[in-house]
């Protein structure tokens, strides 16, 4: 190939390039203006691209790579909003809870050990089979407190009535909150000061729920608009209609 020939695909070659590169830098642009654009109007959305959902999985971590590529829906964007903020939730109440963890440890409070009757708030309840086919049972974790947990079983004397599996569930979920006083034997965790185990309990009493004060949510009447169709007066049949006999107009 010729010297002259081989610089005019040199330069096609360069100018391909540059072309590639400036459309590159043009899409570029373009997922970072509508990153921004949607961080504007959703601005806990800044938040997926820290380090908080590096590791995330499901569907935020879904939100993470489309905010980043900056095709998220507006419906995306509010799904992933609100997931941002019960994670901020979550996340405020697990530090709320090391933060008594840390003051029970200053404070040198410790599971205590032997068989005692305690009381205690009731934080999961939930089913853990056994060894053996049909030797399961339910556990819950209790919070004394002065601030250490136990986990033990359930006392099947606070089984419900209806054993069906809507029963059940109906029963785990009323179940949480209240306060149980039982009488069992405590063994304290060789890893955790503030955990232990109970066994063998025997139920002394159990509370009510604490009442939860709830705002009434604004009631809003949407107005209706209804089109009345207007009213066609037909002329009367120019000969006799019999019963049974179909007239046309």
């Amino acid at each position: 190939m010729p010297v002259w020939e081989q610089e005019s695909v040199i330069a096609a070659q360069e100018r391909r390039r540059a072309e590639h590169a400036a459309r590159q830098a043009a899409a570029v642009a373009k997922r970072v203006a509508a990153r921004d654009e949607l961080i504007a109007a959703f601005p806990d959305l800044a938040v997926l691209l820290t380090d908080r959902y590096a590791d995330a999985g499901g569907f935020m971590w879904d939100m993470r790579d489309a905010l980043r590529r900056g095709v998220m829906t507006p419906r995306q964007a509010e799904a992933a909003a609100r997931g941002v903020q019960r994670d901020r939730e979550q996340d405020a109440r697990e530090a709320a809870r090391e933060a008594e963890a840390l003051a029970a440890l200053a404070a040198g409070v410790e599971v205590p050990a032997g068989k005692l009757t305690f009381s205690g708030t009731v934080l999961t309840v939930r089913y853990q089979d056994g060894l053996y086919p049909g030797r399961g049972g339910h556990k819950m974790l209790l919070q004394h407190a002065d601030g250490w947990k136990a986990w033990g079983s359930v006392p099947r004397s606070m089984d419900p009535e209806d054993t069906t599996s809507v029963g059940w569930d109906r029963w785990r979920k009323g179940l949480r909150g209240r306060v149980v006083t039982v009488t069992a034997t405590v063994q304290p965790s060789q890893d955790d000061p503030l955990f232990g185990y109970f066994t063998r309990p025997r139920v002394v009493s159990v509370g009510e729920v604490p009442p939860v004060e709830v705002e009434p949510a604004p009631v809003t009447v949407a107005s209706v608009s209804v089109e009345v169709a207007p009213v066609v007066v037909l002329p009367p049949p120019s000969r006799p209609v019999w019963p049974g006999q179909l007239a046309f107009f």
